[in-house]
């Protein structure tokens, strides 16, 4: 799981980026939302945030056939960075640790554990999955 944005550091660039990889791919439709006014990440937060969201976003393209991904950030007091798709949805039991054998869910879940941010993945309502991470922003932002 490497970062494709070398030399990006603002969320939402990385975010951009990451959609026009994902539409490479299928036939989805990938959407950026920016909520509040964007604050500087360190550089390697933003990093992992970008890492974290690509895995969530591939899933939804190759396992769950999603025509819509959301990548969201909301800046408030504290980072709320979502991902979510309008696929089949994640089953119930894979929620904590993913498909068996596979380590996508498990490693967004570390990676989401080293940066301090509480980590949600939720089967939607209606369809989808919703993944979600917090950041308090103290350890989020740089300004």
């Amino acid at each position: 799981l490497r970062s494709s944005s070398h030399g990006v550091y603002d969320l939402s660039t990385r975010l951009d980026n990451l959609c026009a990889e994902l539409t490479t791919e299928t036939d989805a439709r990938c959407v950026v939302e920016i909520e509040g006014l964007e604050r500087n990440l360190d550089p390697s937060l933003s990093s992992e945030l970008q890492v974290i969201c690509r895995e969530a976003g591939l899933n939804a393209v190759r396992h769950a056939n999603a025509r819509v991904i959301r990548l969201r950030a909301i800046f408030t007091d504290d980072l709320v960075v979502e991902v979510t798709d309008d696929g089949a949805g994640i089953r119930e039991d894979f929620i904590n640790n993913g498909r068996p054998g596979h380590y996508g869910i498990r490693g967004m879940r570390e990676r989401a554990a080293t940066l301090g941010a509480q980590f949600q993945v939720q089967r939607r309502p209606g369809g989808g999955t919703a993944v979600r991470l917090t950041l308090p922003g103290n350890s989020a932002y740089l300004d």
